[in-house]
């Protein structure tokens, strides 16, 4: 990955991104929801960055995942329809507001190499008791959603975006126990719209990964 440094005003930020190859994965919004269409292989890798941003409350965690024009064998349709967007995962702690991203980011320059060494099972540790308490309605522990600068900004507590993270990492996990060649098959779930966890019930967040692993 890589680190950015870069300065509003008389705050300071630290932006981590992935480095190398860009993911197999494109996010998409499409009629009232984000989706995301994704191989097996970077479903994990973008669970891997919601835990960072779950275990680092000063740090912001950019995922580009605007497309580079491939897809799954036979998905091109689906996957180019509606716009790109990024991903930014923001914890709460930080207080960044989400207009000002796209001021940031463009200070962001190019960066230098870093490691974030995860310990064993992190992406599948899980807190049944805090999970919990996040479907008591009252609860003031939410995820919020906004698009900003061509990115979908996602903010949230500790426990909250390890709720994100679960969906990357269960449905990545079944899909590389349900492999198959047929096109058209595909191993989904979603935080829904109606989803208590989120603040706003306006749109949700669905995850598609293909049987095919093929992007072309």
């Amino acid at each position: 990955m890589t680190i950015h440094t870069a300065r509003l005003g008389v705050r300071e930020f630290r932006v981590i991104r992935p480095a190398g190859a860009p993911l197999r994965a494109s996010l998409r919004f499409g009629g009232d929801n984000h989706m995301v269409f994704a191989s097996s292989g970077a479903a994990m890798r973008i669970a891997a960055f919601w835990e960072i941003a779950a275990r680092s409350p000063h740090t912001l965690v950019h995922v580009p995942l605007r497309g580079d024009g491939t897809a799954p064998q036979g998905w091109h349709e689906i996957v180019t329809a509606g716009s790109g967007l990024d991903l930014l995962l923001t914890p709460r702690q930080m207080q960044f507001a989400g207009h000002e991203w796209k001021r940031l980011r463009s200070r962001l320059g190019r960066g230098r190499p870093a490691t974030f060494a995860l310990p064993p099972g992190a992406i599948d540790s899980e807190d049944k008791r805090a999970f919990t308490k996040l479907w008591d309605r009252e609860s003031t522990r939410k995820l919020d959603l906004a698009v900003h600068a061509e990115t979908l900004v996602v903010t949230g507590d500790r426990t909250t975006l390890r709720y994100g993270r679960d969906l990357f990492t269960h449905v990545g996990r079944e899909s590389l126990r349900a492999r198959g060649s047929d096109p058209l098959s595909y191993t989904s779930n979603e935080i829904h719209e109606s989803d208590v966890v989120l603040r706003r019930h306006e749109s949700g967040i669905y995850l598609w990964i293909p049987r095919d692993q093929r992007w072309v």
